[in-house]
């Protein structure tokens, strides 16, 4: 029987992005792959969107905003910065230009162009 998450989504997807965007999510990061576990929150996160975002909950618009927050925080680490970005690459081009493309600056030294590049499992969007 399948489960209705729309009640719950307010406890899963501030869960799911505190996988993406916490400095430690294991003891031993060295040894695990925190790497793994920060991409596939994101490809959850998507996919939360993609199939619960309307007119009237605005989940995409909640979602991105919040990862706009965490990225514009300058005392975070790399890995928080690499879950925001993967996060919102998931989100698709559009939001990634929009958003980050004037922040990599801070990362690179200058003007970046992004483009998508889809994943090998992936169609373009």
């Amino acid at each position: 029987k399948a489960i209705r998450l729309e009640k719950f989504l307010h406890d899963i997807i501030p869960a799911v992005i505190s996988c993406m965007v916490c400095t430690q999510i294991c003891a031993r990061p060295l040894e695990l792959d925190h790497w793994t576990v920060r991409g596939n929150a994101a490809r959850i996160l998507s996919a939360l969107v993609r199939a619960h975002n309307m007119g009237t909950n605005q989940i995409q618009s909640r979602v991105t905003r919040m990862l706009h927050h965490a990225l514009d925080k300058h005392n975070s680490s790399l890995v928080s910065y690499f879950g925001v970005l993967a996060g919102l690459c998931e989100l698709g081009p559009l939001t990634i230009n929009l958003l980050s493309s004037p922040r990599f600056g801070v990362f690179t030294g200058g003007g970046v162009k992004v483009r998508h590049v889809p994943g090998p499992d992936r169609q373009a969007r």
